[in-house]
């Protein structure tokens, strides 16, 4: 999906009283939040640098609150934990395969 329509419809769709929790019991104000963080990522307004550092940032405060992300922004957790710029070892994955899992995690929530 287009990116910043994904963002825009979830956004819509939680002021016009559409069902409050989505995906694995995540609040929609949640998936707004991380929808747009990716959609800015995969939009190149945010290096993979700057993405990776927000989305810990983002990702550890809301596990330290107990805030449910699911799934597939789980598993994002997980390609960005194991991004590097420089390709390591076999556990590392490139901005390429992170892009891939930024998209596939935002396909999964805004779906």
């Amino acid at each position: 999906p287009d990116a910043t329509k994904t963002t825009q419809r979830l956004a819509s769709d939680s002021q016009s009283g559409h069902s409050a929790r989505v995906n694995e019991g995540m609040d929609r104000a949640v998936v707004v939040r991380y929808a747009a963080l990716i959609e800015s990522f995969l939009g190149a307004q945010r290096t993979a640098e700057e993405f990776v550092a927000d989305f810990l940032d983002e990702w550890k405060r809301d596990r330290d609150s107990g805030i449910l992300t699911g799934e597939a922004l789980d598993s994002l957790m997980t390609g960005v934990d194991c991004y590097s710029d420089t390709m390591i070892d076999a556990w590392t994955i490139d901005e390429d395969q992170l892009r891939r899992e930024a998209t596939d995690a935002l396909n999964a929530i805004s779906a």
